[in-house]
């Protein structure tokens, strides 16, 4: 028979045992607990990269490109009284990230209007037709495709257009002319006129580049350069002078070979006679 301290003893070694089981046991749930807590974190993290599929989410910002420029989507709605005449409309829409070209929208539809506002450039802001608000206001964000305001999934004006960079790849099949979509009256053949002179440019047609030429234009030979690519700065300005009308158009200008915009100013003449036509009186 054992004695009282030695039973004490077994019953006192007996109790440790059970409580040791417990901790271990409460370890074990705890390293579960913490791995499982663990999984879904690194889970969450994924998806917010992108692991999962893409979505409007995934964009940074909403907005809508026109004219080789990106215009962010702001809260403010334009009243009708401060919207100008049409200069393009939304051509495609997607909620994927990817490459687009011109006319895209990661938030409106096709067919989606853009419009000129009457108090600010183009190269400030736009209108863009929104069935809940009537109008909302786009903020210009620099061009597609490059500068401190591209996303990831811009690409570069060229490559927009579907031409090839002439400086790291193959020169492209054709130029990238100004866009006439919305333009009309003088505009429309302001425009017109500087694509007729980029093409005769680059075809080499020295006939139909003089025939674009102002009498008194001061110019002397035909350029040896080609240009690949023009996009405008500000809108074109029309004012009518003592015998003539004058329009202003400021572009940017890529050329074959050159890998930055040059900015070129065009003086455009018309005469008041009745079916005169516009001609280029000088480039600065």
């Amino acid at each position: 028979m054992k004695s009282k301290a030695t039973k004490e003893l077994s019953w006192g070694k007996g109790g440790n045992g059970v409580n040791t089981q417990k901790r271990k046991r409460g370890l074990q749930a705890a390293l579960l607990a913490g791995l499982v807590i663990l999984l879904m974190v690194t889970a969450a993290c994924n998806n917010a990269r992108g692991g999962g599929g893409s979505s409007s989410a995934d964009w940074a910002y909403r907005f809508v490109v026109w004219n080789g420029d990106i215009y962010t989507m702001t809260d403010t709605v334009v009243a009708e009284a401060d919207v100008g005449e049409a200069i393009g409309e939304v051509t495609y829409y997607s909620d994927e990230e990817g490459t687009y070209a011109d006319g895209f929208s990661n938030v409106y539809p096709a067919g989606t209007k853009l419009y000129r506002l009457l108090d600010a450039q183009t190269n400030e802001a736009i209108a863009v037709q929104d069935s809940d608000q009537g109008y909302m206001r786009a903020k210009h964000s620099g061009k597609y495709g490059g500068g401190s305001n591209a996303a990831s999934h811009d690409v570069s004006p060229n490559a927009a257009n579907g031409n090839a960079d002439p400086v790291n790849g193959e020169p492209p099949s054709q130029p990238v002319y100004l866009t006439t979509e919305g333009a009309t009256g003088d505009e429309l053949e302001v425009l017109e006129l500087i694509n007729r002179r980029v093409q005769s440019l680059w075809e080499g047609d020295e006939d139909a580049y003089w025939r674009l030429m102002a009498p008194d234009a001061p110019f002397t030979t035909f350029p040896s350069y080609r240009i690949r690519e023009l996009r405008m700065v500000e809108p074109v300005t029309i004012q009518e002078q003592q015998r003539l009308f004058q329009a202003v158009a400021l572009v940017e200008e890529w050329r074959i070979d050159e890998d930055a915009p040059g900015h070129a100013m065009y003086v455009l003449h018309k005469s008041k006679e009745e079916g005169a036509a516009w001609r280029i009186a000088d480039i600065d």
